[in-house]
């Protein structure tokens, strides 16, 4: 009974507060969760956004890739 009553309500905590939900941070503020290089990049290859570590890997300045 214990366990079928425990199993009731983790079901509905899972539901209610979506813990099994994954969200990852907005893309325009990446910047100030990831210290390491980070490229986006579309399929055609064209740069989406960047940090600075990833201009630093390319050889950039933030100018340049603006």
């Amino acid at each position: 009974m214990a366990l079928a009553i425990s199993g009731t309500l983790f079901t509905i905590s899972i539901v209610k507060y979506r813990l099994l939900e994954l969200n990852p941070p907005p893309r325009e503020n990446f910047r100030e969760y990831v210290d390491a290089g980070v490229l986006i990049i579309d399929e055609t290859g064209l740069i989406l956004d960047y940090s600075s570590a990833g201009a630093t890997l390319l050889g950039c300045t933030d100018v340049d890739l603006a």
